[in-house]
């Protein structure tokens, strides 16, 4: 079994870590257990899901991810973190990477309601980053709707849209936050791509809503529900695909 215990880089939020790992299922009627949960959904929504839940898989609730790869902090810089996620409540991204071969450890995390916190330190003492804002609180609300995707047993939570053939539009409401997350669907039903606008300020841009993009490179099935398991996040641009973060899943527990 995992252990749910909250990690060194996440120590100064464990309450809220222990709150999310400490979340309950949701009621059992909300399983995607069979066709037929899923059979007033969209068509490509209906694909993803089946593909993505194995038949009479528990209505598990959250997630705990264990991954690694690279985050561009200027120049890219190797990472490895732990992160927890209860898309009905919030998440917890808790992580170590170093900089000029110093370590850096610290948290994003949002935090019901409308809070939330970016939090990096420098030798595990001495502040570089802090951020708490409302501008940090809205766009923790819209990772954590981009997010829902690595529990799929919690999708009675969104609205859904038919965008095409091959993508559907997924809308999660947090707090008042509204965001609407764009997925595109292969035809086995596999998770080709993530899009949205959401809040934040990308590298040389003001703050503000921006196109934000996630590539799913790969899938891997962990206790029947197949999840992202290696993707390419950024703020793309004509000219570029604006990659901030890189990142190989190499674990996943649902509860």
């Amino acid at each position: 079994m995992t252990d749910w215990r909250a990690p060194r880089a996440a120590a100064g939020v464990r309450e809220h870590w222990s709150l999310l790992a400490a979340a309950q299922p949701e009621d059992p009627a909300d399983s995607v257990a069979s066709a037929s949960s899923t059979a007033a959904l969209p068509v490509p929504a209906r694909r993803w899901l089946e593909h993505a839940v194995a038949p009479n898989t528990r209505p598990f609730r959250k997630v705990l991810l264990r991954m690694h790869g690279e985050i561009r902090i200027g120049s890219w810089h190797r990472m490895t973190a732990t992160q927890i996620i209860v898309p009905s409540e919030g998440f917890i991204w808790a992580a170590t990477t170093s900089v000029a071969g110093l370590p850096v450890r610290g948290f994003d995390r949002y935090r019901s309601p409308c809070h939330g916190e970016m939090s990096w330190r420098l030798l595990g003492r001495l502040p570089i980053v802090h951020d708490d804002s409302e501008d940090i609180a809205r766009s923790a609300a819209g990772r954590l709707a981009a997010e829902s995707i690595f529990v799929p047993t919690a999708f009675a939570s969104a609205d859904w849209t038919e965008a095409t053939a091959d993508s559907v539009v997924m809308r999660r409401q947090i707090d008042g936050y509204t965001d609407d997350v764009t997925l595109r669907v292969g035809g086995d039903g596999s998770l080709l791509a993530l899009t949205m606008k959401r809040w934040g300020r990308p590298p040389g841009r003001a703050i503000g809503e921006h196109d934000f993009c996630a590539r799913i490179l790969q899938e891997d099935t962990f206790s029947g529900i197949t999840i992202p398991s290696r993707v390419a996040v950024g703020w793309p641009t004509e000219s570029d695909d604006g990659d901030f973060f890189r990142a190989t899943i190499t674990a996943a527990e649902f509860r």
